[in-house]
């Protein structure tokens, strides 16, 4: 079972799909919080590029990344930065 910030994300079929779930989670905490500014940290290199509009999200992530959009201008600054071999994380700027 997959969890993101302590909580079970339901089954899906992609590792993509789990990156881009907890994102959009770790998004609703910091707007929730009062955070205006997030550095969020990933080592899916699809998940980041589509974030950062380099390539088009495939339809099962639409939905999921448009959350991710609405979030991410919400807030005043948010960096999304690719890290190899390292778990996602997120930390206020």
């Amino acid at each position: 079972m997959l969890r993101a910030f302590g909580s079970p994300i339901q089954p899906v079929g992609k590792s993509i799909t789990a990156e881009a779930i907890t994102v959009r989670e770790a998004l609703q905490i910091a707007v929730r919080k009062g955070w205006r500014k997030v550095h969020i940290l990933s080592d899916a290199m699809e998940l980041v590029m589509i974030i950062q509009g380099v390539k088009s999200a495939p339809w099962t992530l639409q939905n999921i990344c448009e959350d991710i959009i609405q979030f991410w201008d919400t807030l005043d600054v948010v960096r999304f930065s690719l890290l190899e071999g390292t778990k996602i994380g997120v930390v206020t700027v």
